[in-house]
């Protein structure tokens, strides 16, 4: 295996956690089957890679009979095991950005309803304070960390009675950043328009 698989190996998502938070409850999600939540939310994920990087998509119901407004949210954590790391939030192309020593990761989400928000946590204020604090949105925000960092992914949407919303993460690694831009974007415009050629 050359060193430029071998790095794309080794910074691929590692750690993938999902949570749902409706009416400041926490539930937790299961990456690798479908889930039927609490009140009438059912939840799909899949989990896909290639050779640039991987792909999370969810498929979420509202069964219920009535509106509800919820978050999906994931946490993600590449599985590089460097020190040496920088993350920030670019929020002008909606992304964080990982870098280790000359290699870059691209972390963003889209969904079909809703709002996306990326945020930056460090691990160890992570571990100091608590997941599920993080989760409910009470800590400070980090737009840039100088050590090992994690992903956090926030959908919020508003789901009528019998509707669904879908979505997806996208983790790009490489050593160009105009590359990976560029697939951020195709990536992007395909999501938004899928029946336009």
């Amino acid at each position: 295996m050359n060193y430029y698989n071998k790095c794309l190996q080794e910074n691929t998502l590692y750690g993938i956690e999902a949570f749902l938070l409706k009416q400041n409850q926490l539930e937790y999600i299961s990456v690798d089957k479908k889930n039927k939540l609490s009140q009438n939310i059912d939840i799909t994920l899949d989990r896909d890679s290639n050779i640039i990087g991987e792909e999370l998509t969810f498929c979420i119901s509202n069964n219920g009979a009535y509106r509800d407004h919820l978050e999906i949210i994931f946490l993600l954590e590449l599985s590089q095991s460097v020190n040496s790391e920088t993350s920030f939030v670019s929020p002008i192309h909606s992304i964080i950005w990982h870098q280790f020593d000359d290699l870059l990761s691209l972390q963003c989400g889209w969904a079909t309803k809703g709002t996306v928000t990326l945020e930056l946590v460090p691990l160890d204020y992570l571990l100091v304070h608590g997941l599920e604090r993080i989760l409910q949105n009470k800590h400070m925000y980090f737009p840039l960390s100088n050590q090992k960092s994690c992903s956090i992914v926030r959908f919020s949407m508003q789901l009528g009675e019998f509707e669904e919303a879908k979505g997806s993460i996208g983790c790009l690694t490489g050593h160009d950043r105009d590359e990976l831009l560029n697939f951020h974007y195709a990536i992007k415009n395909t999501l938004a328009f899928p029946l336009q050629k």
